[in-house]
């Protein structure tokens, strides 16, 4: 009887443990499949157009958000979602507007990619999705690495003209300032997380209510770069000059290039010593000359995009040396390398237009390094720059022709 006694017993307890298990299984695998069919939220960012020379599509805003701004807000999610609303909540978690977000036709975005239009909060808020999920549910979340936006009265950007940022090779890089608050004085400053050498370090401008400001600098990364390093991040930065006064950062991250490029001489035509005329209905084209250094024609563009639309080459013998070229990076004429010099014609309406998209010009004067590249027949890299100064008629003169003109 004990030896049948502790058989049922031991009988008993493999039941229930089997039992148990079921139960932890079946709830493990339900829960498994509540959790599931809740869309988990990639990421929310506020999103721009331009600023990335070379590249389509939407990019986050570099800086922060600016008070009382219309913005375009781009939410991605992975998994089935219905009514998805976007919810903007201040520091305590308060509720301060509830948005509908859309779902752009499945061919032109990636599955489960939303947008919405807001109005930038005037005070620090953070951004959330909620919606029903495939069964019906309701639920809202946030991103895993999400942040609180905190609105200011200062833009900044980062106007970059290159693709990616080579050691050792100057660059022009333009930090855009627009003030939308009260008459300040601001200290802007452009950063390297490598550094480098930049002209100038920092400079102070004055801007109204509603005025915008370029200042241009010179940046050289390092040569010494170590070897596996992918991406240079840029930081501008704005600050209010007056105590407590106020302050916003641009941060731009740029590739480094897989091989380093070389210069490319490249100088204005003869002609063109006044106002260039570039508006949208210029018909005669914008005409540039370079050293033709073992070129390839076919890679040649201007501000990136612009392609010529003729390419003529001349035996040096052709022309006079008075523009043998100029070194882009000072005033000293140069000589050219090699035995001819390239011709290059550019419909001046697609560069203005290329401009106003990449860079988003103002109505006021502004001096623009206007980069050309190609690459050479043996695949090298080449990068120049152009320096034109757009004026409010949607005109360019070079820059010497500015100072000239004064």
């Amino acid at each position: 009887m004990k030896v049948l006694s502790k058989l049922t017993s031991y009988r008993n307890a493999f039941h229930i443990s089997i039992m148990m298990w079921s139960v932890l299984t079946f709830l493990t695998i339900g829960l498994g499949s509540v959790l599931a069919a809740a869309p988990e939220i990639y990421d929310i960012k506020i999103v721009e157009m331009v600023g990335r020379p070379g590249h389509q599509g939407l990019f986050s805003i570099q800086g922060q958000p600016i008070e009382g701004a219309n913005a375009i807000v781009q939410a991605r999610l992975i998994g089935a979602a219905n009514n998805v609303d976007l919810l903007l909540r201040d520091g305590g978690g308060n509720l301060l507007s509830t948005i509908p977000m859309i779902v752009p036709p499945a061919d032109k975005v990636v599955p489960g990619t939303y947008f919405a239009d807001i109005v930038i909060p005037k005070v620090p808020f953070t951004m959330s999705i909620s919606g029903d999920d495939s069964t019906g549910n309701s639920f809202e979340g946030l991103p895993s690495q999400s942040s609180s936006n905190t609105p200011q009265t200062v833009e900044v950007r980062i106007l970059p003209t290159v693709f990616d940022i080579p050691p050792g090779f100057p660059l022009y890089f333009t930090v855009r300032v627009t003030n939308f608050g009260l008459p300040d004085t601001f200290k802007v400053s452009l950063t390297s997380d490598v550094g480098g050498t930049l002209q100038p370090i920092s400079k102070n401008i004055q801007l109204g209510t509603n005025q915008t400001a370029d200042i241009q600098f010179r940046y050289i990364a390092p040569t010494t770069l170590g070897t596996g390093l992918t991406y240079i991040t840029l930081t501008a930065t704005a600050s209010s000059t007056l105590p407590n006064g106020t302050s916003n950062q641009a941060i731009l991250k740029l590739e480094t290039p897989t091989k380093p490029p070389i210069n490319l001489t490249a100088w204005l035509n003869s002609g063109e010593q006044g106002m260039l005329g570039l508006d949208r209905n210029r018909r005669s084209p914008l005409i540039v000359w370079t050293c033709n250094d073992q070129i390839n024609k076919q890679t040649i563009s201007l501000a990136n995009d612009v392609l010529p639309i003729k390419v003529t080459t001349l035996p040096k013998s052709k022309f006079s040396d008075d523009y043998s070229g100029r070194d882009e990076f000072s005033s000293k004429p140069t000589s050219c390398v090699g035995s001819s010099r390239l011709k290059l014609e550019f419909n001046a309406a697609n560069l203005i237009a290329s401009l106003v998209e990449s860079i988003g010009l103002t109505s006021e004067s502004r001096l623009t390094q206007v980069p050309i590249t190609a690459y050479r027949t043996d695949g090298t890299p080449m990068i120049g720059y152009i320096p034109l100064v757009l004026d409010k008629q949607e005109k360019i003169e070079s820059d010497e022709a500015k100072h000239a003109n004064k």
